[in-house]
C-alpha cells in the first residue's frame, strides 16, 4: 500500500546531559509514563515506576504483561542498561568480565546481544508505545569529514560503536545542559536550561520532527510535540 504525507508513529528517542541538569525531571513530564529505574533516581519524583531485582528480560516482560498501565516508556539510564546487560551476559555465559575471550570475542558477542535489545525495544513502539532513554553525557573524539579536523564532541555515554548504532536507531537524540553567562572571564550557570535538538560539531544531537534547533527551559509543552 502507497500512502502519502507525514505519518503519525511512538517516538523513540534519547535524553542525555550532564548530572544534575534535569534530564530525569524533564522525562518525569511526559504523560502517563513508567521509569524502567535502574539507577533509583527517581524516588523523589511523583512517578510511576519499576526496579526491576530480576534480568532486564524479566522486567521488559513484566511490563509487556501490564501495558494498559502507561503509554511510555522512560529508561533511566542507558549507563545502567548497558552495565547491568553486560553483567547478565557475563554471568549466562559463565565469563569472568567482558574482555574474557582474546581479541574482543566477548565484548563483541556482548554487543550483538545489546543491538538485539534496543531493536527489541519497537515491539512496544509496534503496540503503540513511546520509548525514551536517558543518558549520561560524554566527552568523544570526532574528526570532520570534510577537513578531517579533529575535535571534541559532546555526545551520550556507551560504548563507541553502540553510540553509532543506536542513534542511527531512534527518531531523536536531545541534549539538555545548563546555559551558561560570561562573568570576570569565567563561564557560570545562571539557572536557565536549553536542549538542542540538531546535530552540531560541539555535541551530538537529531530531530526527525521540525523542532526548532533550540529550546529553551523545556517542559511538558516539548513532550506534547512528539506524542
Amino acid at each position: 500500500m502507497i500512502t502519502r504525507g507525514k505519518q503519525k508513529r511512538p517516538f523513540y528517542a534519547i535524553l542525555y546531559g550532564q548530572p544534575g541538569v534535569g534530564k530525569t525531571t524533564l522525562a518525569a513530564q511526559i504523560p502517563n509514563s513508567v521509569f524502567l529505574d535502574l539507577e533509583k533516581g527517581t524516588d523523589f519524583l511523583d512517578v510511576a515506576r519499576f526496579q526491576p531485582e530480576g534480568t532486564i528480560g524479566e522486567a521488559l516482560e513484566v511490563l509487556w504483561d501490564n501495558q494498559e498501565s502507561f503509554d511510555t516508556i522512560v529508561i533511566d539510564s542507558l549507563t545502567a542498561l548497558e552495565t547491568r546487560h553486560q553483567q547478565e551476559v557475563c554471568a549466562d555465559k559463565g565469563w569472568s568480565n567482558i574482555n574474557a575471550l582474546d581479541y574482543g570475542k566477548s565484548r563483541t558477542q556482548w554487543k550483538a546481544l545489546f543491538i538485539k535489545l534496543i531493536q527489541g525495544l519497537d515491539a512496544f513502539r509496534a503496540a503503540g508505545k513511546n520509548i525514551l532513554i536517558v543518558a549520561h553525557m560524554k566527552m568523544r573524539d570526532s574528526k570532520d569529514a570534510i577537513s578531517q579536523e579533529e575535535y571534541d564532541q559532546f555526545s551520550f555515554d556507551c560504548d563507541k560503536e553502540l553510540n553509532q548504532i543506536i542513534l542511527s536507531h531512534v527518531d531523536g537524540c536531545f541534549f539538555l545542559t545548563q546555559k551558561s553567562v560570561s562573568k570576570d572571564d569565567k563561564l557560570i550557570g545562571n539557572g536557565s536550561r536549553v536542549l538542542f535538538t540538531k546535530n552540531r560539531p560541539q555535541y551530538t544531537a537529531k530531530s526527525r520532527w521540525d523542532l526548532p534547533e533550540q529550546i529553551q527551559n523545556p517542559d511538558a509543552s516539548f513532550w506534547q510535540q512528539l506524542i
